[in-house]
C-alpha cells in the first residue's frame, strides 16, 4: 500500500512538472504502471550499451561519461537502471521533442564579477594587486612564471582552508584530533608540500627537496656508475616519502586524488637509467597515496571501518619498508643496481598498486561505513582471474570489516545499535517510543523506530538488510517484554538455552568472507530464533488470538445478546447530547451489559472502555476518502484525517458519537496499536447504526399490530406504510447479514487461520491483521465514497420513518391510556377503548399529511435504493474481488427494483 501511495504521489508530480492538461489523473498511470512493471536486473553489458547510447546520441557525450564515472564512484544503488531508462528516453524521438518543449526554462542570475578582495581575502588581495602589472603591460616569461606561482599559492591557502571548515562541520560532536597533527608536517609520512625544507626529516647526504637548496652539478656530468649510484638513493628516499636530490614530487593536482603523484626527473639523466627509473618511481606515487589515505582517515569523522581498512594498509605499508631497509643495506654494501632494484621492487608493486586503487576508491567516492566495505568487495570480484590481488583485496575488506561485523553482531544477537560515527545499516530513532502506539494513527513506533540506511548497506548483505532490520526489532521488543530471547518461552531448559540467541549463537562470530554463506547462515539463524521467540510470547503468553476473539465480540457484535442488553439499558442516556452524557454512569451501564450477556464469559472484557466520538460516522470518512479517494490504506488514517470537524460536538446525540476503546498492553500493542483500533471503531459504528435501525423499525412495527387487530389492511395508506416498513426492514437485515456472514465473518476465518498456521514472524501477523481490517473496510463499502453516503441515507430514511411511525403509536398509547381511565369510572372500558383506539388510527391513517410522509418517503427510499443497486452493480463489473454482486441480489432478490427503474425509464 504505501509503494502505491509513493508511486501515486511521484506520478501526480511528473504529470505536474510536464504541465499535462485534461487528463483524466493519476489513477490510470498509476494502474498501468503496476500492470506492466517488471524486475530489472542490472548486467555489465546492459549498463555498458546504454551508457554508450546516451554519448552517442547526447551532444555532451564526455562530460555524460565523465559524471557517470563521478557518481558510480560513490556507490549508488539505482544508478545503472537510472542509466537504462533514460536510454531508451533518448532513442524515443517523440518523448524527447514532448518533454523538450515542456522543460521549464531557469531563470538567468545577474553576473556579478568578484572583486580581487572577495576572493582572496583583504590582505593577500591587496598584496596581489600591488604585484600585478598595469594594464596593458607586456610580462616576461619569467613574471608570468612568478605571477603563476603566486596565484596558485594562495588558490591552495583557501581550498586548505574551506576544507578545513568543511571537516569541522563534519565532525560535529566527534573528539577533535589534536591540532599539533596538521601543524607538524614532519609527522606526515607522505612526501612534505611545496616550501618545506626536508633537512631535518634526516635525509641522507643533506639532500636537498623540492623547497630545498638546488643540486650543485646535473647529474648528466657525472660518470654513469656515479649517476647510477646517485639516482639509486633518490629512489630509496622517495620510495619512503623523502625528495631526492635529482628526482623531486610534484604539487598534487586538487581535488588530491584525481591523478596520482607525479616526479620530475633530472633530463640530463642517461636514458637507460631514466627507462627504469620511471618505471620504480610508480612504487612511489602508489606509496604517496597509501600514505594520504591512512593519515587522512585516521580521525574520528571517517568512522571505524575507513580507520581498519587504514589499519590494515599501515601493516602492508610495514611490510614494504623493511623491504627498502634492506634494499639500502644492498645499496650500502655496493651490492645493488638498478636493474636489480627494479627486480626486487616488482613483486611489492602489483600491491603497492592494488591498495593505492582501493585508496582512490574509497576517496573519491568518499565512501564510509558499508559503502567502503562495498567497494572492497567490489575490488575483490573485480580480480576474479588475479588470484594474488584477489586475496590483498579480501584481506584488506576483512580487516575493515571487522568493526563493521562487530555492530552487526551486536544487533542480530543482542538488539543493540552501537554505531558512534553513523556508519551502520540500522538507524535508531530513540526519540519514537512505544507509547505512541496508543496516541498516533499510524505504525511510527514499528516502522520507524528501526530503520535501514541504504547507502549504509554492503553490497554483500544487500539482499539481507530486511532480515537484519527484523531481528534487532524483535529482539528489541523482547527485551522490553523482560525476555532476553536467550530459550524456549517459558520453558528455560538447557538445551533450548544453548540454542538461544542470546548464549549458543553469540558464540558464533560474524566474519567477513567471500562465501557469503557463511555469514548469511548465521544471521538466517539469529532471525529464525528472534521471529520465533517473539511470535511465541505474542500467541501463547500473551494470548494474541483470545485477544482478537475478544474484540471481535465487541467492534463486530460478535455476540447479539450483549447489544441487546447495552441498548436496553443504555438507550435513554444515549438519547440525550454528547455534551451532556456521564461517561462515569455509562461506563457503569457498559458494565452491567457485559454481565448480564454471554461476553460475562470473555477473560478480557475489562480491557473494553466507552468513549465518545467528535463526530458523526459518514463525516469522518468523508474527510479520510477525500484524502485518499477509494481507499483507506495506512496514508489515510493520519491525525489530520480524524481531527475536529466544524460540526460541534454538542450537537452530537450519544446514538451517533457512542465507540469503544479497548486497552492492551505491551507488546500486543503493536497489533492491536491505535490505527487498528481506529478501523474497528469505524466498523463498529458503522453496525451499531445499522442495528439501532433495525431496532427502530421494530419498535414501529407495533402501530401495525393495532392496526391488524382492528382490521384497517384495506386501508391505502396503512397498506403503503406497513409494506415500506417491510422493505426498509429487509434492506437493514440484508446489509447486517450480508456484512456480519459474508464479509467479517468470512475475513475472521481467513485471519484465524492464517494465524494459527502460516505465520512464521511478527510481521507476518502484521501483514495479516491489517489485510484483515482493510477487506472488512472495503467490503463493508465503507472505503466507497459512493456507496457509504447511500447507505447512510438509506438508513437516515429508514429511522426518520420509524421515528414518523413511532409517533403513531405513542399517541395510540395516549388515546388507550385516556379511554382506559375513562372506562374504569363508567365500568365499559373495554369496548371504548376498542373504539376509541380505531377512531384514533382511522383519523391518522386516513390524513393527508400521513398520506404525504408515506409517498415520499416510499419514493425517495426506492430511488436512494435503486441508486445503489445500480453503483453497487458498477463496483462488481469494476473490481472482480468486491463482493457487491452477492449483497446486490440479496437486495433486489425479485427484480421488483429492477422492474420500478424500468417502469420510471
Amino acid at each position: 500500500m504505501s509503494h502505491e501511495f509513493e508511486l501515486h504521489h511521484r506520478v501526480s508530480n511528473l504529470i505536474s512538472l510536464l504541465k499535462v492538461q485534461d487528463v483524466t489523473g493519476s489513477e490510470a498511470y498509476v494502474e498501468l504502471l503496476l500492470a506492466n512493471r517488471t524486475p530489472y536486473i542490472t548486467t555489465t553489458v546492459s549498463t555498458h550499451a546504454a551508457k554508450r547510447k546516451i554519448a552517442e546520441l547526447s551532444s555532451k557525450g564526455e562530460a555524460f561519461l565523465k559524471k557517470y564515472e563521478e557518481l558510480k564512484l560513490k556507490q549508488p544503488r539505482d544508478l545503472d537502471p537510472l542509466v537504462y531508462l533514460l536510454s531508451k528516453m533518448a532513442g524515443d524521438k517523440q518523448l524527447c521533442e514532448f518533454v523538450r518543449a515542456r522543460r521549464p526554462e531557469k531563470p538567468k542570475a545577474p553576473v556579478r564579477e568578484a572583486s580581487i578582495t572577495e576572493v582572496f581575502g583583504k590582505a593577500d588581495g591587496e598584496e596581489l594587486k600591488a604585484q600585478l602589472p598595469p594594464k596593458g603591460a607586456v610580462l616576461t616569461a619569467e613574471e608570468i612564471t612568478q605571477l603563476k606561482g603566486k596565484l596558485e599559492s594562495l588558490t591552495a591557502n583557501i581550498q586548505g582552508q574551506q576544507k578545513k571548515q568543511q571537516t569541522k562541520k563534519i565532525a560535529g560532536t566527534y573528539p577533535e584530533m589534536p591540532a599539533w597533527l596538521t601543524e607538524r608536517p614532519y609527522l606526515s609520512c607522505d612526501f612534505l608540500p611545496p616550501g618545506t625544507s626536508s633537512h631535518s626529516r634526516g635525509v641522507p647526504g643533506g639532500k636537498g627537496g623540492a623547497g630545498g637548496p638546488a643540486p650543485p652539478v646535473r647529474i648528466g656530468s657525472l660518470p654513469l656508475e656515479t649517476q647510477q649510484q646517485a639516482i639509486m638513493e633518490d629512489l630509496l628516499h622517495l620510495m619512503m616519502g623523502l625528495d631526492g636530490r635529482h628526482i623531486v614530487s610534484r604539487r598534487l593536482s586538487d581535488p588530491l586524488w584525481d591523478d596520482a603523484r607525479q616526479f620530475d626527473v633530472d633530463p640530463t639523466l642517461d636514458i637507460s637509467l631514466r627507462v627504469l627509473t620511471t618505471r620504480i618511481l610508480s612504487a612511489a606515487s602508489h606509496y604517496s597515496s597509501i600514505a594520504r589515505f591512512v593519515e587522512g582517515n585516521a580521525g574520528y569523522v571517517k568512522g571505524t571501518v575507513n580507520q581498519a581498512l587504514g589499519a590494515a594498509m599501515r601493516d602492508l605499508v610495514k611490510e614494504y619498508l623493511i623491504v627498502v631497509a634492506q634494499l639500502e643495506h644492498q645499496l650500502r654494501a655496493s651490492l645493488l643496481t638498478v636493474q636489480k632494484l627494479w627486480y626486487y621492487v616488482q613483486p611489492c608493486l602489483r600491491t603497492l598498486e592494488v591498495t593505492s586503487r582501493v585508496a582512490s576508491l574509497v576517496e573519491r567516492g568518499e565512501c564510509r561505513g558499508g559503502k567502503t566495505l562495498s567497494v572492497l568487495h567490489g575490488a575483490a570480484s573485480g580480480y576474479v582471474g588475479d588470484e594474488r590481488a584477489q586475496e590483498l583485496c579480501l584481506h584488506l575488506a576483512e580487516a575493515a570489516s571487522r568493526p563493521y561485523f562487530e555492530m552487526l553482531g551486536g544487533w542480530v544477537y543482542r538488539g543493540v545499535v552501537s554505531d558512534t560515527y553513523g556508519e551502520f545499516m540500522i538507524c535508531e530513532e530513540a526519540e519514537v517510543g512505544r507509547g505512541r502506539l496508543t496516541e498516533e494513527y499510524n505504525d511510527a513506533y514499528w516502522e520507524t523506530r528501526y530503520t535501514v540506511v541504504q547507502e549504509n548497506i554492503p553490497s554483500f548483505l544487500e539482499h539481507v538488510a530486511g532480515k537484519v532490520r527484523d531481528t534487532g526489532k524483535y529482539l528489541n521488543v523482547l527485551h522490553e517484554c523482560g525476555n532476553r530471547g536467550d530459550g524456549g518461552v517459558g520453558s528455560g531448559g538447557e538445551e533450548e538455552e544453548e540454542e538461544g540467541v542470546g548464549r549458543g549463537s553469540a558464540m558464533k562470530e560474524l566474519r567477513y568472507s567471500v562465501k557469503e554463506g557463511q555469514y548469511v547462515e548465521r544471521i538466517e539463524e539469529a532471525y529464525t530464533h528472534a521471529s520465533r521467540t517473539l511470535l511465541a510470547v505474542m500467541m501463547k503468553e500473551r494470548d494474541l488470538l483470545g485477544h482478537l476473539r475478544s474484540i471481535k465480540h465487541y467492534y463486530l457484535v460478535d455476540q447479539g445478546d450483549f447489544f441487546v442488553h447495552l441498548m436496553d439499558m443504555a438507550e435513554g442516556e444515549l438519547r440525550k447530547t454528547a455534551s451532556d452524557i456521564s461517561l462515569v454512569r455509562l461506563e457503569s451501564l457498559l458494565e452491567l451489559a457485559l454481565h448480564a450477556s454471554l461476553v460475562d464469559l470473555d477473560p478480557y472484557k475489562e480491557n473494553l472502555r466507552v468513549s465518545l466520538a467528535q463526530c458523526d460516522l459518514i463525516t469522518q470518512l468523508r474527510e479520510i476518502i477525500a484524502i485518499e479517494p477509494e481507499t483507506i490504506g495506512p496514508q489515510a488514517l493520519t491525525p489530520r484525517s480524524v481531527r475536529r470537524t466544524t460540526r460541534r460536538p454538542e450537537e452530537l446525540t450519544g446514538l451517533e458519537a457512542l465507540s469503544l476503546e479497548y486497552v492492551v498492553q505491551w507488546p500486543l500493542s503493536l497489533v492491536v496499536n491505535r490505527k487498528a483500533l481506529f478501523k474497528y471503531q469505524m466498523l463498529f459504528r458503522h453496525l451499531f447504526h445499522c442495528l439501532h435501525t433495525e431496532r427502530q423499525l421494530c419498535k414501529a412495527w407495533t402501530v401495525h399490530r393495532i392496526g391488524k387487530a382492528c382490521s384497517l389492511r384495506s386501508l391505502p395508506a396503512y397498506a403503503s406504510s406497513f409494506a415500506l416498513l417491510q422493505r426498509m426492514l429487509h434492506y437493514v437485515q440484508n446489509l447486517q447479514y450480508f456484512m456480519a456472514f459474508e464479509v467479517l465473518e468470512r475475513n475472521w476465518c481467513t485471519l484465524d487461520h492464517h494465524l494459527r498456521s502460516m505465520t512464521t514472524t511478527v510481521d507476518d501477523v502484521l501483514a495479516a491483521h491489517t489485510d484483515f481490517l482493510d477487506r472488512c473496510l472495503k467490503d463493508c463499502m465503507l472505503s466507497n465514497k459512493g456507496a457509504i453516503e447511500r447507505i447512510h441515507h438509506l438508513l437516515i430514511l429508514c429511522t426518520g420513518f420509524a421515528q414518523q411511525m413511532q409517533q403513531v403509536a405513542s399517541s395510540l398509547d395516549a388515546t388507550t391510556a385516556a379511554t382506559a381511565a375513562a372506562g374504569k369510572k363508567g365500568g365499559k372500558w373495554a369496548r371504548q377503548r376498542t373504539e376509541s383506539l380505531l377512531e384514533a388510527l382511522r383519523a391518522t391513517v386516513t390524513g393527508k399529511a400521513f398520506e404525504e410522509m408515506v409517498s415520499t418517503t416510499e419514493k425517495d427510499f426506492t430511488k436512494n435504493l435503486t441508486s445503489l443497486l445500480g453503483h453497487l452493480h458498477q463496483l462488481s463489473t469494476q473490481d472482480v474481488e468486491h463482493m457487491t454482486s452477492g449483497m446486490a441480489s440479496r437486495l433486489d432478490f425479485n427484480g421488483f427494483y429492477q422492474t420500478q427503474v424500468a417502469h420510471h425509464q
